[in-house]
């Protein structure tokens, strides 16, 4: 019996150790990189290839869920969000999340979660402190029975802290029969660090992959030095959009080659890391191009309790097995999960609170990039290399 236990005592320092911000770091990236990856296909699928969406909101919020579950509701919580199987490095991820606002002349981003529940239920002062620990939501009992004042309380908080970007997201007749919200808002705007010109946009047709005609749109018009790389792994040609000076924030355009699909390179994009998507624009030098792409907006409701499912989170909706037994003595189980994402995107810059066809010409004329066909785009944050908001533009409209 004493081997083991000079084992112990001589390994768990060392690995409590190595459980720095440094080594959590490139964790943390993969497991909402993977999140992401696994989710948003299922989005793209519900929404016809039209949405925006934040993995990264949604992820936070999740585990401010784990946070309070037990058993297999808990396990399940960490498979799909790909804790890791210490908890110190989880706690970690947190703290990555919670530096990863921004607020400067160039960009802003910050996010605000809350997990709202039914004063009548009652909640462990465990769970509370818990919850302020993590930093990264917030816990809000309230009266439910009083669906008018519990709805206008939401509303007003999401109005808040997305600065008017989406409005109401629950009515009284949501709060029926309903013990437990996950709520997260994100909220992003960023000028581009080459603005279009206004008076150059123009009215222009807006395409299928097969050359059918969808719609019209107010197509933006630059010529600038863009980082562009063609990727055969993901049947894609890459264009980078930088925000402001500061090299925090990017657009990702992926325009899918001509016969390809916008569903095929979102499924080939969980191939490839944000890492190595930067590590291949980093090798390529601007290049002077003539770049065409729609003005658009995208508001997205999204409920997302059955394609969570569907990616292995079952026990949290199930009104019998759910274990929340470290939030309250309650039976608590998870009704909803909602998120309410949108993206402006026009000639100042984004907006966000979450193919194209490639003519190449002659080397001594720039190259040309008309997005007149349906496209995937990635805000991204090049620092922590997390996605922020991701989404697909495939419904053409005059905004």
């Amino acid at each position: 019996m004493e081997a083991p236990l000079f084992l112990l005592i001589v390994t768990l320092p060392g690995i409590l150790g190595g459980c720095t911000l440094e080594r959590a770091l490139p964790m943390f990236r993969r497991s909402v990189y993977n999140f992401n990856a696994e989710l948003t296909t299922r989005i793209a699928d519900y929404s016809e290839n039209h949405f925006v969406s934040s993995s990264l909101s949604l992820w936070a919020v999740l585990s401010a869920a784990a946070e309070g579950a037990e058993g297999t509701t808990l396990e399940e919580l960490e498979k799909v969000l790909h804790h890791h199987y210490y908890k110190c490095f989880t706690l970690k991820y947190y703290d990555i999340l919670r530096n990863a606002t921004t607020k400067d002349q160039d960009s802003t981003l910050e996010r605000s979660g809350v997990v709202v529940v039914d004063e009548s239920i009652g909640v462990l002062d465990d769970y509370r402190r818990s919850i302020a620990r993590v930093g990264i939501s917030e816990m809000k009992s309230m009266p439910f029975s009083d669906s008018e004042y519990a709805a206008r309380a939401v509303n007003e908080y999401v109005r808040s802290v997305t600065h008017d970007a989406v409005g109401d997201l629950l009515t009284p007749e949501d709060f029926a029969d309903r013990y437990l919200f996950l709520i997260d808002v994100i909220y992003f705007k960023g000028q581009w660090r080459l603005p279009f010109k206004a008076e150059e946009t123009e009215v222009t047709p807006f395409y299928n992959e097969h050359e059918v005609q969808l719609g019209d749109v107010n197509m933006m018009f630059q010529i600038g030095n863009f980082k562009i790389a063609h990727i055969t792994l993901i049947d894609a040609t890459l264009i980078e959009l930088p925000y402001g000076t500061n090299d925090r924030h990017s657009m990702l355009i992926f325009l899918p080659r001509p016969g390809q699909s916008i569903s095929k390179v979102m499924n080939n994009l969980k191939r490839m890391s944000l890492k190595s998507i930067f590590f291949l624009l980093a090798n390529e030098s601007p290049q002077k191009a003539y770049l065409s792409m729609p003005r658009f907006k995208i508001t997205s409701d999204l409920e997302l309790k059955d394609l969570l499912d569907d990616m292995g989170l079952t026990k949290m909706f199930d009104e019998v097995e759910a274990n929340f037994s470290s939030i309250t003595a309650y039976p608590l189980y998870v009704s909803d999960v909602i998120q309410k994402a949108s993206i402006e995107v026009t000639e100042e810059g984004t907006v966000a609170a979450a193919v194209s066809e490639v003519a190449l010409e002659g080397r001594s004329m720039p190259l040309q990039i008309t997005i007149n066909k349906p496209f995937f785009f990635v805000i991204a944050d090049k620092l922590n290399e997390m996605v922020l908001f991701n989404g697909a533009y495939s419904k053409p409209s005059l905004y």
